[in-house]
């Protein structure tokens, strides 16, 4: 009777198994249907930006983790939590509000958040724990690590390269991430910062520390030593182009294009490392194993595996549902432009060569306006409705156009402070490729009326603007003044701003 009630319990578990399996496929089905946008949004990252190419195979090598670990997870039956509804749910409210709101990297990050949300929801607790590195994993997919590590990298290879360079006797000089030697100008610039490298390599050393070691201190002390390695990798990189311009006049191929040289240096360094890290390599540990499987749950619970899933789809459903309803712009929209005040003439017809670049806006114009030999230049970017893309705090936009106009050496946007409304701007000094004369230009956005420099916190107040239904517009707004002296030129802008206030807040 004993072998007979093991078989038929045996039996049992399988048939359990599969009902919560093909749940499981139906609901991840259902997420790939409803967010699909999201989806191909991915998709496309992984094809276009060669950052994050190895996207393409994150969702293979995490299913494939799971498949070779599931003679663990199969030792505890799969239980249906009904809290798990709460949580799809409320990623399904952050999703929302990233879409309206056209961020499209919380988009991508709450598409990944709904996988482990589906294992809670589904197998419960204890199978979630035997799969969370998997899942976990699924976010070296997402395109937010350069957003996280681009600016200390960047600024670190410069501090970095600038020392080296110094110490093997190449005159140089830094300002920022611009690098000066006789020859020429080197800017270690985003795209040159190493950032693939160091996503890849990251990536790289997740994996093989979850797969070698089994203690925690052995993955942290190998994903560090990837890190540091990584990062040496990099800055060597840079001292050898560097190197290479300073000792043939610039002239060397490497200083125009350093890919192969950057792929090279990563090969190099990680062979060496990814074999010292498997000498230390853990064995299987089966006690551990075996006093693991004894914490699970050997009892089914009593919720069926079918019942929930009309509360998945519903959760699911909520997103885009949200979204559906949210309000959109009008194209009509309009903005008339500041009224002249405190003695300035305007607003003027311009003609010169700033053109900033707004991708997709509505509506944008350059006036004049001038008082004695003053003169500033005001620019507003109207964005009456925004699509992905074609959005008003989109990263890609500029106020200089940059077939004709270029950052000052050491002069990338920074926020300036003022004691005076808007309080905060962000000011860029560009200097053109044509001769023309360099201006030194203040920015910043007013959405439904709230007036910020910060480009996140403008996505914000487009969020704030959906919830309470204004239908105001959304303005990009700068204002220009020729000149290299920087500081005259913020005293023009300064004095411009306080005199016009009362119409710039009408904007």
């Amino acid at each position: 009777m004993g072998a007979v009630g093991e078989a038929e319990r045996s039996l049992s578990n399988t048939r359990l198994w599969r009902a919560h399996l093909l749940l499981f496929g139906v609901a991840c089905l259902s997420l790939v249907v409803l967010y699909w946008g999201t989806v191909v949004s991915l998709v496309s990252t992984w094809w276009h930006e060669g950052t994050y190419s190895h996207g393409f195979l994150i969702f293979p090598i995490s299913a494939y983790l799971v498949y070779e670990n599931r003679a663990r997870i199969i030792r505890c039956l799969p239980r249906v939590r009904l809290s798990g509804l709460v949580l799809l749910g409320l990623i399904a409210l952050i999703w929302a509000a990233a879409e309206v709101t056209l961020v499209q990297v919380g988009q991508q990050l709450a598409f990944v958040a709904f996988f482990p949300a589906l294992v809670w929801t589904i197998f419960g607790g204890d199978v979630l724990k035997r799969v969370w590195f998997p899942l976990f994993f699924l976010l070296f997919s997402i395109p937010v690590w350069d957003h996280l590590i681009t600016v200390p990298l960047q600024s670190l290879t410069a501090w970095v390269a600038h020392q080296i360079l110094l110490m093997i006797d190449v005159p140089a000089a830094r300002d920022e991430h611009f690098i000066s030697i006789p020859s020429g100008v080197f800017h270690i610039a985003t795209s040159c910062a190493g950032t693939r490298y160091f996503i890849a390599g990251l990536t790289l050393s997740t994996l093989f520390a979850y797969m070698m070691y089994n203690r925690l201190y052995k993955q942290i002390a190998f994903i560090v030593s990837a890190v540091v390695v990584y990062a040496f990798v990099n800055f060597v990189r840079v001292v050898m182009v560097i190197v290479a311009g300073h000792l043939t006049e610039m002239q060397h191929p490497w200083v125009h294009d350093h890919t192969m040289l950057g792929w090279g240096l990563f090969i190099v360094f990680s062979i060496p490392l990814f074999w010292f890290g498997m000498r230390f390599m853990d064995a299987v540990d089966s006690k551990a194993e075996a006093d693991e499987s004894a914490l699970c749950v050997t009892k089914a619970s009593g919720v069926k595996a079918w019942s929930v899933l009309p509360g998945v789809i519903l959760a699911l459903f909520l997103g885009p549902a949200l979204v559906l309803n949210a309000e959109e712009g009008s194209e009509s929209a309009h903005v008339d432009p500041p009224v002249a005040q405190a003695s300035w003439n305007g607003p003027l017809s311009y003609e010169g060569a700033w053109d900033p670049t707004y991708v997709g806006a509505s509506h944008e114009e350059v006036f004049t306006y001038e008082k004695g030999m003053q003169r500033v230049y005001f620019y507003y970017a109207l964005y009456a409705k925004q699509a992905q893309g074609k959005e008003l705090a989109d990263r890609y936009n500029t106020v200089y156009d940059r077939e004709t106009w270029t950052p000052e050496l050491g002069g990338e946007t920074r926020t300036l402070k003022l004691n005076v409304w808007p309080y905060r701007v962000n000011e860029t000094v560009i200097r053109s490729k044509h001769g023309l004369a360099p201006k030194v230009v203040w920015q910043w956005y007013v959405v439904a009326g709230r007036v910020t420099a910060n480009r996140q916190q403008a996505k914000l107040f487009e969020l704030f603007k959906l919830i309470n239904m204004t239908g105001n517009t959304s303005l990009a707004v700068a204002l220009a003044v020729d000149g290299s002296d920087v500081d005259r030129a913020r005293g023009e802008l300064k004095r411009f701003v306080t005199d016009m206030t009362p119409e710039l807040k009408k904007l």
